[in-house]
């Protein structure tokens, strides 16, 4: 099986990323994948794979990788898969709303972090994992005067 995470972020460093849900979400997923045996890779350009997952909206996810996106969830059966977690369809004058019901239009899976954002996703979704975050390894630090 081949799992293919689109992210701008590179997946062998998730661990370390900056964004919170690559560390938190996508580097469990990642890891996970690898175990099973799947063959995993990620990025912004589309490969041939079985099964697509979906991670954190960023300004490089457009409606250009949707478009190229439906043109294999519809040529073959795959399995699309998408983190959810900041409700962006309670916002109407949002164009990453328009992304998330077109991936909804697809058939998606939503993971999402909290059972509250579950709830609201059961109108739109036949399908809501809750998948709660991991835990930060950052050190303590100290508390300072500034």
């Amino acid at each position: 099986m081949h799992l293919h995470i689109i992210t701008s972020g590179n997946i062998k460093k998730l661990k370390t990323s900056s964004l919170a849900s690559d560390r938190l979400r996508l580097d469990y997923i990642y890891e996970a994948a690898k175990q099973i045996g799947y063959e995993v890779t990620g990025g912004n350009s589309l490969l041939n794979a079985d099964i697509y997952f979906f991670s954190a909206m960023t300004k490089e996810i457009d409606e250009k990788i949707i478009l190229e996106l439906k043109k294999y969830i519809k040529l073959k059966e795959r399995y699309l898969i998408v983190d959810y977690v900041d409700d962006w369809l309670s916002n109407s004058q949002s164009k990453i709303k328009t992304i998330y019901e077109q991936l909804i239009n697809l058939g998606a899976t939503f993971t999402v972090p909290t059972e509250g954002l579950a709830k609201q996703l059961e109108s739109y979704v036949k399908q809501v994992l809750i998948i709660q975050d991991g835990i930060d390894k950052i050190p303590n630090i100290k508390p300072k005067l500034l």
